[in-house]
């Protein structure tokens, strides 16, 4: 069933025309006089011509109770008389003291987080991001770190970059993640204020040289770097089986660790590593998982049995295997360190403030998608 007709819009009328307008309101249809205009309409910053009508003298633009029976809002510019369909209705989903958090940051956080696909999991875990966030600008305006003119300048400066940039297509690309040019600054002004007082709270923590130390041999293991050096036989241009049998052969020919550097120049397919007598210097985390295996358990000087990766066959010889000392990783201790530390803040700031989350609303959020 139709909602009834309740808002219009006042205006001047051109090109008008007298029709009969059929309105239909609750259980009942009823047939008035109405003048037609035209008002230009953009739905997802896409122009389109929408038909008025006008009732005692009052232009009706019928594109508002449309847009809010699909759960959308307009709105709407007096100068250039377009009314922009713009997202959905905005309702509120969570409280964190006075901040609140809408429907809309949740769809748009997940969205930015899920490359676009949201789904129940995805909004509940942008609900509990939104509310660490709303509580780290809470404690930022506390400590006087909100937002500021320059922020908002900044923010301001990236809108119109971002509009320059994408030009006709900006308000449909952010439409396409339920925002607007006013909610895109006000994201922009929130990830300031908390990269702000984040890198304010990490300058002025500090750490004893003993819980520095600690997690250095807790994260010793991530320090190990390899140096190590491969030929390559790809399977590119090869069937598995045809590079597996040339592997096997090469290795066969490498009677000493003496003969790698001349073999490798002439048989790998890496041509990026081929000519490199240094090798490789990486730590874990930077190749695929089954040369990084065989590069961190090889015994060093021995040339190993070929191994299979998704590029083809390595004949991997390690030259050297070392932890990196202290005084070279301390930043990464004590960036960890801050992490843990700040986490468990928001912990604690949470129990300072009110948060109110509405269940209906989120469910009711959740069963839509």
């Amino acid at each position: 069933m139709m909602k009834k007709f309740t808002s219009y819009i006042a205006g001047a009328l051109t090109g008008i025309l007298l029709v009969s307008v059929p309105i239909f309101a609750d259980s009942y249809t009823k047939t008035i006089e109405a003048l037609v205009n035209f008002t230009t309409v953009k739905i997802n910053g896409k122009e389109v011509q929408s038909d008025n009508f006008v009732v005692d003298g009052k232009t009706y633009v019928w594109i508002r109770d449309v847009a809010e029976m699909f759960g959308k809002q307009i709105e709407w510019n007096d100068e250039t008389n377009t009314a922009n369909i713009v997202n959905e209705i905005t309702k509120v989903v969570a409280t964190v003291d006075d901040i609140q958090i809408t429907n809309l940051d949740l769809k748009t956080t997940s969205a930015l987080n899920s490359n676009g696909e949201i789904s129940a999991e995805s909004i509940q875990i942008a609900l509990d991001f939104e509310i660490d966030n709303a509580v780290i600008l809470n404690r930022a305006e506390k400590s006087g770190l909100g937002l500021s003119e320059d922020l908002k300048e900044y923010a301001a400066d990236q809108i119109a970059q971002f509009k320059e940039y994408y030009g006709d297509e900006a308000d449909s690309i952010l439409a396409s993640y339920n925002l607007t040019d006013e909610s895109y600054m006000k994201m922009i002004e929130k990830n300031m204020i908390t990269d702000n007082f984040y890198a304010y709270s990490k300058e002025n923590k500090a750490f004893t040289e003993q819980e520095i130390s600690d997690k250095y041999d807790e994260m010793a293991e991530s320090f190990i770097t390899v140096t190590a050096k491969h030929i390559l036989i790809g399977t590119q241009d090869k069937t598995d089986d045809e590079a597996k049998k040339q592997a096997e052969k090469i290795k066969a020919e490498l009677k000493t660790v003496d003969m790698f550097d001349e073999l490798m120049a002439e048989y790998s397919d890496d041509t990026g590593s081929k000519d490199d007598a240094e090798g490789m210097t990486f730590g874990k985390g930077q190749m695929v998982q089954e040369f990084e295996t065989a590069a961190f358990t090889q015994e060093i000087g021995v040339i190993g049995e070929p191994v299979k990766t998704q590029y083809g066959y390595h004949i991997i010889l390690v030259t050297e295997r070392s932890t990196q000392p202290l005084d070279e990783v301390k930043e990464i201790c004590e960036s960890s360190l801050f992490s843990e530390w700040f986490e468990k803040q928001i912990d604690l700031w949470k129990n300072e403030i009110v948060i109110t989350v509405f269940d209906d609303e989120l469910n009711a959020l959740k069963d839509s998608l």
